[in-house]
């Protein structure tokens, strides 16, 4: 689950002017209504948005707009949605539910599913960022989703990954 309503519950408690904008499927009407009442009792300096789905080629440019993609995910066998940002130049702050791990360069951090303190000042931080420190992560993003689709360890991911489905 990509865990949106505690995404919301994280921003409810960041006291930086954000903007957050929701991509996808509304599957569960329940859960949407959910979220709903969380983004309406949201501080008047977050403001969100849904923006629906995107087709295949949207992805990447859609990702390269924004400073930063959130995502405190209940589980992921990979989350190729993270390789996407990776890919667009958008450092990504994630769950420490998928099997992606952080790296020096700071394109990817991990924080704690249950740490929601750690989750706001991870966002405070990204609000705080200066042109200058937003483009060198965003290369940074950009290198090491070059470095990874060259690894061995991509390829036994994707491999990993489609035997999973194939077992399911």
């Amino acid at each position: 689950m990509k865990n949106l309503a505690g995404l919301l519950e994280i921003l409810s408690r960041v006291d930086r002017k954000i903007k957050l904008s929701v991509f996808g499927p509304m599957e569960d009407a329940a859960y949407w209504q959910n979220c709903r009442a969380i983004i309406k009792r949201l501080p008047s300096h977050i403001t969100v948005e849904y923006r629906g789905m995107l087709e295949p080629h949207e992805v990447s440019p859609t990702f390269a707009v924004y400073d930063l993609f959130a995502f405190p995910t209940l589980g992921e066998n990979f989350g190729h949605v993270v390789f996407e940002a990776l890919r667009a130049g958008t450092p990504v702050l994630v769950s420490d539910r998928t099997p992606w791990r952080a790296v020096p360069s700071g394109a990817i951090t991990v924080v704690p599913l249950a740490s929601i303190e750690i989750w706001r000042q991870q966002i405070a931080v990204a609000a705080d960022r200066d042109s200058q420190e937003q483009r060198s992560l965003r290369m940074a993003a950009i290198e090491f989703a070059k470095r990874y689709a060259a690894s061995d360890r991509a390829r036994a991911d994707t491999l990993e990954m489609f035997r999973s489905v194939a077992a399911s």
